[in-house]
């Protein structure tokens, strides 16, 4: 599960920005980018504050915290067929 789970958290942070690199234009190409690792960093932090007052105050158990991800990858893996073709795949 942690494995799964780090993969895919792997891969978000790399298609994100390569993804928001080919739609950027050239201007705002460079601020894209950084915003899309600061948005990551941001979240990894919200996650480990929700997670620890999950478990230590509503004394949810670990397993289910641990667990509840895995809907959120099922929603984001059930609409990445709306996604739309990037500009540069088109072009060629």
């Amino acid at each position: 599960s942690r494995f799964i789970s780090g993969g895919g958290c792997g891969m978000a942070t790399v298609a994100a920005p390569l993804y928001l690199g080919e739609i950027a234009t050239t201007e705002t190409r460079g601020a894209l980018g950084s915003l899309a690792q600061l948005s990551v960093v941001v979240a990894i932090v919200v996650a480990q504050g929700l997670a620890a007052l999950i478990t230590l105050h509503l004394g949810l158990h670990w397993r289910l915290v641990l667990g509840l991800p895995a809907f959120i990858g099922a929603a984001q893996l059930a609409l990445l067929p709306l996604l739309p073709e990037t500009p540069r795949y088109l072009l060629s």
